[in-house]
């Protein structure tokens, strides 16, 4: 048990943790690290999310779910817009 993000524990055995995760995804998948953005709160060495830095992965920091909402939209946005769509439902 450790200390999740700002609002979180997290509760796994020994060596599950995000870079498993990750990992496990990035497999499932068949694509490379290069091809992965993560997003989180704990980047700092300590952090909960700190593992998937140390993997390599690019990563955006933010301060809390708002600003992953935010991130994620703006992402979005320059996807649908980048493909000629107007970016609206």
């Amino acid at each position: 048990m450790r200390n999740g993000g700002s609002t979180s524990v997290d509760v796994t055995r020994k060596g599950i943790d995000k870079a498993y995760g990750m990992k496990e995804l990035i497999n499932r998948l068949g694509i490379t690290r290069t091809n992965v953005l993560f997003v989180g709160d704990r980047l700092d060495v300590g952090g909960n999310d700190y593992p998937v830095k140390a993997m390599g992965i690019r990563c955006v920091a933010v301060e809390n779910w708002r600003d992953t909402a935010i991130f994620i939209r703006g992402m979005i946005q320059t996807f649908t817009l980048g493909e000629g769509r107007s970016g609206s439902a």
